[in-house]
């Protein structure tokens, strides 16, 4: 017996296919109903990123420094800042946006928030950073050293995979 008169005899008919068809449709449907009913919808903040980043400027990146001190700052700054930004954005499941983006509209303002949780984590980051030498005053003497010194740091915030 070839397969095709086995499956004639004892397969589904066409009415039975197109009924597993429906059903599985309207799981489906039912299904992706129930997700978009349960979805809450992302709230809007805003954060302050160039009055932040001016602060850090007038509280740290300006002194008694060199250029090199100051650079390792700011870039460190900025990299926290990012991280602290997208773990804010996940972890409250809210669009965070630059103050100067939004033209109309209202949002809630997390500047002091963000501002708070980025120098927390800066001064986790002074904290952990080895002392390495910078430079020798005229040759003589101990080494200069610099709490900011780059090193390699991983990202405060993993990135989803997906």
């Amino acid at each position: 017996m070839s397969w095709r008169a086995t499956w004639a005899k004892y397969g589904p008919t066409k009415g039975q296919v197109a009924i597993m068809v429906i059903g599985a449709l309207a799981v489906s449907n039912v299904g992706a109903w129930v997700k978009i009913m349960n979805t809450k919808p992302q709230r809007v903040v805003t954060v302050g990123i160039t009055e932040m980043t001016q602060g850090f400027i007038a509280r740290e990146a300006v002194g008694s420094r060199g250029e090199a001190e100051a650079r390792a700052s700011m870039e460190a700054y900025l990299a926290v800042s990012q991280d602290t930004l997208k773990r804010v954005a996940v972890e409250d499941g809210v669009i965070v946006l630059a103050r100067e983006c939004v033209l109309a509209g209202e949002s809630d303002d997390w500047t002091a928030q963000v501002d708070k949780a980025v120098s927390v984590s800066m001064e986790k980051l002074k904290a952990a950073r080895p002392v390495r030498p910078v430079g020798v005053l005229s040759g003589v003497g101990a080494p200069i050293a610099s709490p900011l010194a780059p090193i390699e740091a991983k990202p405060l915030v993993e990135e989803p995979r997906g």
